[in-house]
């Protein structure tokens, strides 16, 4: 059983009365009531942030993947018949998700009787929480690497099994991207790396981040890029035109030559040679820079 009315004056237990967009259609499945821990009955005095109301998202149609949430989680149920409004995005026809708000009209009864819903042969899939709510992201959607050589291991959020990647650059003369997406500065510019996720149901869904191989005034520089260091002396490394509230870490890649604070940047000569060490500066908007210094270790 679907219920997917459109007339306002269809004022049955919950009902779709009308879209912001006329290309969009939602099919309403089953209120899901967690609280109280049954399906498509919803009771006077209860929030919306206890119900979640799910369905299909349709575009010209077709459906399409879709994320969604109530504009006002802390409105509580009155009693009688009321219509708020659902914010549901869709993911899958924008790179940037599109906002569409449906109004639901709802009807919820006195937690006492209960009502005659008339919904008991309801036979529905089940659906996680978090196929409606947290959907696979990127560590990463915008990345800086320092020079060439070097790279950024970018992993994703949220997976869902099941489900395949693949990943591509826009320009590999400046950045190329592996099977696992681990992606290496080629020479300076720019270049978008995108990863197609194939889900199981094979809905597909496109993930972007930019890349910029070099450097410009506003990004976060070492204070040293090359260092020179006897056997047992510390230095410390700072970090410039850092963005507030990010965050740094710090990896040396021989420690046996010279080991470095995973996160302070101070830098300890352990034997002669050369080595380097990595920055790592992670922003709080969710930008990467991948900084490096050269350490070169005397007797």
């Amino acid at each position: 059983m679907f219920i997917s009315l459109v007339k306002a004056e269809d004022k049955c237990d919950y009902t779709v009365v009308k879209s912001s967009d006329s290309e969009y259609s939602f099919q309403i499945k089953r209120v899901r009531n967690f609280k109280y821990n049954t399906d498509n009955i919803f009771y006077v005095g209860q929030k919306l942030s206890e119900i979640n109301i799910e369905g299909d998202l349709y575009y010209n149609g077709k459906i399409t993947f879709k994320r969604q949430h109530w504009i006002d989680k802390d409105y509580t149920l009155k009693s009688g018949y009321q219509e708020i409004d659902l914010i549901v995005y869709d993911i899958f026809n924008y790179y940037y998700e599109k906002p569409i708000t449906f109004t639901i009209g709802l009807t919820p009864v006195e937690k006492e009787t209960k009502g005659n819903q008339n919904l008991e042969n309801v036979n529905i899939e089940e659906q996680s929480i978090e196929e409606t709510s947290a959907l696979p992201s990127l560590t990463a959607t915008k990345i800086i690497l320092a020079e060439k050589g070097m790279s950024y291991d970018i992993n994703i959020n949220d997976k869902i099994a099941g489900s395949s990647y693949k990943w591509t650059s826009s320009n590999k003369k400046v950045a190329k991207v592996n099977s696992k997406g681990l992606v290496t500065a080629v020479n300076k510019g720019k270049a978008t790396i995108t990863c197609e996720i194939t889900f199981p149901n094979n809905i597909k869904h496109t993930l972007k981040a930019n890349v910029i191989v070099g450097s410009d005034e506003n990004t976060p520089i070492l204070s040293k890029n090359e260092l020179e260091l006897d056997v047992g002396e510390k230095f410390t490394i700072k970090v410039e035109n850092l963005i507030k509230g990010s965050k740094i870490s710090w990896k040396s890649n021989n420690k046996k030559i010279a080991k470095v604070g995973s996160a302070n940047g101070k830098v300890t000569a352990i034997s002669e040679g050369k080595t380097y060490l990595i920055c790592t500066v992670t922003t709080p908007d969710n930008e990467v820079i991948i900084l490096k210094c050269n350490v070169t270790v005397t007797n």
